[in-house]
């Protein structure tokens, strides 16, 4: 028989139940860009609702709720400061979660109410054939890369994939979707000897890309072709937007056009183990926002060996990603 659960425990339920007011409220804090007017001069609440043309009595109630959270703070004269958790979410911050915030409640919030229809379909129709780069506004399309930084940086994800795995056995290295090129720099500031790295990507993110004299920069759309000549063609946080049947499309096309290389998947892996981990409730969002998902180790294998790849090794990362390593078949 089911043991009954506690009132704490229900309680908690609830609180988890509300986890999308918190995704408005962060979004409030960036699109207004609370922070930075509270930077710039000292202001009360009303002060703040006149100068940003606010409800008084709305935003009265926003600060009394972020304060009581740790974000912001209160002088006895009234006047509202930063706190070092309201801080990250200014605009200039290098933490970006002014982006991820705004991408959040702008793109993957709405996303989420088609889930009813999807888990009776298992099909998301209106993203099927989704394209990370091209469908997106250009508003948005800077807010995901922004965000994209910003979830790397709150675990030091970089710094985790390549103390995990030695790039410099490779003489030239491209990150293919690699957005604002921050994999890349930081490959090339480890100063590997001789070797050359590079970035490709949509068009519309080249002005978001990085301006590095060490790295050079390739523009397209990696459904239809990527540059040839490199040694390592790496694919981080690609192939969960898309299907399995599209996976292999892809892979199959990077053999194709460089059948010598080496190819290094970087993806968390889902594992069906009853344990809490980020990948079991990143698939469900994934799943949401596009016509992918996180994948087992088993359904990367059969990927793989359909694409006409080996797999050589799977590297775990001090962060949820792995590093799957593969060689074609010869």
């Amino acid at each position: 028989m089911t043991q009954a659960l506690a009132v704490g425990g229900i309680w908690d339920i609830q609180k988890q139940m509300r986890g999308f007011q918190d995704t408005i409220v962060y979004y409030l804090v960036a699109l207004y860009g609370l922070p930075d007017a509270v930077a710039e001069r000292p202001r009360t609440v009303e002060d703040l609702a006149s100068d940003l043309e606010l409800d008084h009595e709305y935003l009265l109630d926003l600060f009394t709720y972020l304060m009581s959270v740790g974000l912001f703070s209160q002088d006895e004269d009234g006047t509202i400061t930063n706190t070092a958790a309201s801080e990250i979410f200014r605009k200039d911050d290098p933490s970006h979660m002014w982006y991820l915030a705004q991408f959040f409640a702008e793109s993957v919030l709405p996303a989420w109410q088609n889930a009813s229809n999807i888990l009776k379909t298992g099909s998301n129709p209106s993203r099927d054939t989704f394209s990370p780069a091209t469908e997106r506004s250009d508003r948005l399309t800077m807010l995901f890369n922004g965000g994209m930084t910003a979830i790397g940086l709150g675990r030091d994800e970089l710094a985790a994939i390549l103390n995990a795995f030695d790039f410099g056995q490779f003489s030239s290295v491209i990150d293919i979707g690699g957005g604002k090129g921050d994999f890349v720099q930081r490959l090339y500031d480890r100063g590997y000897p001789n070797q050359q790295v590079a970035i490709f990507d949509q068009p519309k993110t080249e002005t978001n890309m990085i301006t590095s004299p060490g790295i050079r920069r390739f523009l397209g759309d990696f459904l239809k072709t990527i540059p040839e000549g490199f040694d390592l063609y790496f694919w981080k946080r690609v192939f969960h937007d898309f299907a399995d049947e599209q996976v292999v499309q892809l892979l199959k096309l990077n053999r194709d056009i460089a059948p010598n290389a080496r190819v290094m998947i970087c993806e968390m892996i889902l594992k069906r183990d009853g344990i809490p981990s980020i990948e079991k409730m990143w698939t469900l969002l994934m799943r949401n926002v596009t016509a992918g998902k996180e994948r087992t180790l088993e359904n990367w294998e059969m990927i793989i060996e359909m694409a006409g790849y080996q797999l050589v090794e799977v590297v775990p990362t001090a962060s949820p990603m792995n590093l799957i390593f593969l060689e074609a078949h010869l």
